[in-house]
């Protein structure tokens, strides 16, 4: 048996794609447990109603799995309030960071929390969120991009390399978590990895869940075997830990 774990499906932004295969996936089969890694409803596009009525199929899904499945929503900073969630989600537990039983030595966060600099930062920050929010009309992830570009200018174009890299803020959070747990499951970034920060011996993981604007990735937990796996809406370039 498996969970499902999603993260920034970003309801609301104009670039959310693949609703229909989210829609499927989340009935493609009798999930342990769903994790919804923050940023499902993305209240800085869209007021919630109008999300509300837009998305309403893929919202009413969510809903209608709590009658068998455990459903867990982690707070995102494009989420609504709480008490918002919880009328959108009544049966959801809704939560600023989750430790599952099932799946042990495990903590899932947003993360946007060990974002420091927008955290210090919020005027700036809201500028460049409104920067990037202008270049995403046209479906260009302007943030990327640069981030891209500032990697390829220092360390000669690698791409892959890119992809596994540890940024500032997902640093931050390996180091707040790395003593308690020995895998930290985000999203927040927009980056899909699985990262070993420990040793070969004794694997320690951080694994990013991707997003549904930009990469179209989700993560499974088998309990069986008891590894996740980053999974792609291709199929390709799946990743096992």
């Amino acid at each position: 048996m498996k969970s499902l774990i999603l993260s920034d499906i970003h309801m609301g932004s104009r670039l959310f794609k693949h609703e229909d295969f989210i829609l499927d996936l989340l009935y493609k089969e009798q999930y342990k447990e769903i994790i919804l890694c923050g940023d499902i409803i993305d209240v800085l596009e869209k007021p919630y109603n109008k999300i509300l009525c837009e998305h309403f199929e893929l919202i009413s899904r969510i809903n209608l799995l709590t009658e068998t499945t455990k459903v867990v929503l982690v707070v995102g900073n494009h989420d609504p309030t709480y008490s918002i969630l919880c009328s959108l989600f009544p049966h959801c537990y809704i939560m600023e960071k989750y430790s599952s039983d099932n799946i042990p030595n495990t903590i899932f966060i947003h993360g946007h929390k060990y974002a420091h600099f927008m955290n210090e930062h919020p005027i700036l920050s809201d500028i460049v969120f409104r920067f990037t929010k202008f270049f995403s009309i046209f479906g260009f992830n302007i943030r990327e991009f640069l981030r891209e570009l500032f990697f390829i200018l220092i360390h000669g174009g690698n791409i892959k390399m890119y992809m596994n890299l540890i940024l500032k803020n997902e640093l931050n959070a390996i180091n707040a978590y790395k003593e308690l747990y020995n895998n930290i499951v985000m999203g927040h970034t927009h980056l899909p990895k699985i990262y070993n920060y420990s040793s070969i011996i004794n694997p320690k993981y951080y694994i990013n869940c991707g997003d549904w604007v930009y990469n179209y990735t989700y993560v499974t937990y088998n309990h069986d075997t008891n590894k996740f796996t980053l999974n792609y809406y291709n199929n390709k370039e799946n990743k096992e830990c």
